[in-house]
């Protein structure tokens, strides 16, 4: 199969979220989300800490987001940054940061293993990692995909983005603007990206274990680097 005709290829974090491939990781995902609140707060706990979120998305969507509207932010892709930043505020506000970047790595975790469980063609990037795992080049097959996102993140407003490097063993670019970033510090607290930041550092190695690669990432926004500086490098020259 060309990668051009994988699912979800060339699209931004708009079209992603609302492909039928997302919708179904979603509903793992709610699945995972509900598991582990059960385990940190009790049945009972869950339906505050969902009141909570559900409340935390409505604020958002109140907001007043023209600062990056002005920037040619389309409003649709403010929006889909909200279940993930609204999730991390309460998650703070009930464990504490330190605490709540344990939740949601295990959230992460855990739905990314219930795919691979059920055999699931693709994983939480809804990427179709067997057909690039069929590819004679996995590797480069997975490097040309993954620019055709980042070319979509560019044109939709997302990211803005550097590519450093594009090798036939090496794929790096560097994110300058983001506006996940940008919508969690204009709410409150740049740290409330952390949901976003971190499904990288849970995804892409697992992805490189079966595609041949490795993956650094040396800092984030977030965390006060200048840049998010995603590296992706095969294995061994091969």
């Amino acid at each position: 199969m060309n990668v051009e005709n994988m699912a979800n290829y060339g699209n931004g974090l708009v079209d992603s979220l609302a492909s039928p491939e997302f919708q179904k990781i979603e509903k793992k995902m709610f699945s995972q989300i509900l598991g582990v609140l059960r385990h940190e707060v009790g049945i009972r706990g869950i339906p505050k800490v969902l009141y909570q979120w559900r409340d935390e998305v409505k604020k958002m969507k109140q907001t007043d987001w023209l600062a990056l509207e002005v920037r040619g932010v389309p409003r649709d892709v403010i929006e889909s940054t909200f279940d993930f930043i609204a999730l991390m505020k309460v998650m703070e506000s009930r464990f504490g940061m330190d605490k709540a970047r344990t939740v949601i790595t295990d959230i992460h975790e855990k739905t990314e293993a219930a795919l691979r469980k059920t055999g699931s063609a693709v994983n939480l990037f809804a990427v179709p990692v067997g057909d690039l795992k069929a590819c004679p080049d996995s590797f480069r097959s997975f490097a040309e995909y993954t620019k055709a996102q980042v070319k979509a993140g560019v044109k939709e407003g997302l990211h803005q983005t550097e590519i450093v490097e594009d090798t036939e063993n090496v794929l790096s670019f560097h994110i300058h603007f983001c506006v996940i970033h940008e919508v969690a510090k204009a709410y409150g607290n740049a740290e409330w990206s952390f949901p976003w930041c971190r499904i990288d550092n849970v995804v892409y190695p697992k992805m490189g274990d079966r595609l041949n690669f490795t993956f650094t990432r040396r800092g984030t926004l977030p965390t006060g680097s200048p840049t998010c500086d995603f590296r992706f490098e095969r294995c061994n020259g091969k």
